[in-house]
């Protein structure tokens, strides 16, 4: 297991991952081995290339094993809690650094639910016996529940320029993760009274800020060219081909 150790020290993921991957493969049954690996998968998952849900699997193996240990539990918990964390905050930063396109926001949402999840098993683990951490967990995890059903702008190539939309979490998704939200509010007040969450989408409108800024662009991307326009669906349509119907329609 020393080898593992040091391996997860020198943040050589891929390497930690193969190791996992031979000794799991071989049978071994070691609670520090799945934790490891889980760690591993938490630290490599990004939105263009998620791993975090086989990284809750591998952790909830881990606690499996630790029984009714609960300095194993804590220890493990810890270690995948501070991954999750770093996670969370990479996806976060990058969004801010890339082309946001509907490919890379679906994936940024896909991302934000995983974490999400990641944290909804972590602070179960805490428990009252651990409340400041369990608060923590719980907070992170209504934090990406915000962002999974926020509003975006996306960019979107429609061939003679590069125009942007309003891109939607799915109703079916927000809904679900708003009920969590919910019952998270109220369990994290059970604790912190005075608690205020961040506002989270519940609707599938658009905000007025964003509506805002949507009409601007639109407004902006009519005159490029004399060809692109919005409508109110948020479809680009092409002028050219609205007149030729009215010509030879």
């Amino acid at each position: 297991m020393a080898d593992l150790k040091t391996l997860y020290k020198e943040r050589k993921f891929t390497e930690l991952e193969n190791a996992c991957r031979e000794a799991e493969q071989a049978g071994a049954a070691d609670w520090e081995l799945y934790a490891y690996d889980a760690c591993a998968k938490a630290a490599k998952s990004h939105f263009l290339r998620p791993s975090m849900a086989q990284g809750i699997a591998l952790y909830q193996k881990a606690l499996e094993l630790c029984g009714e240990d609960s300095d194993k539990r804590l220890w493990c918990t810890q270690l995948f809690c501070g991954e999750v964390d770093q996670c969370a905050r990479k996806m976060k930063d990058g969004l801010e650094r890339v082309t946001q396109t509907e490919e890379v926001v679906s994936g940024y949402r896909e991302g934000m639910r995983l974490c999400a999840d990641a944290y909804l098993v972590i602070k179960d683990v805490y428990g009252g016996a651990e409340k400041e951490r369990f608060l923590a967990a719980s907070k992170a995890a209504a934090d990406c529940m915000v962002e999974l059903c926020a509003v975006r702008m996306v960019e979107v190539d429609v061939g003679k320029a590069i125009v942007r939309r309003i891109s939607h979490t799915s109703d079916e998704l927000r809904t679900s993760y708003v009920e969590k939200f919910d019952a998270l509010t109220w369990e994290i007040r059970a604790l912190e009274p005075g608690y205020e969450p961040q506002e989270i989408q519940r609707e599938g409108t658009i905000p007025a800020d964003m509506r805002k800024a949507e009409a601007e662009t639109v407004e902006k991307d009519a005159d490029l060219n004399g060809e692109l326009r919005m409508d109110s669906d948020d479809r680009f349509q092409n002028r050219f081909l609205d007149k030729l119907k009215g010509l030879f329609g």
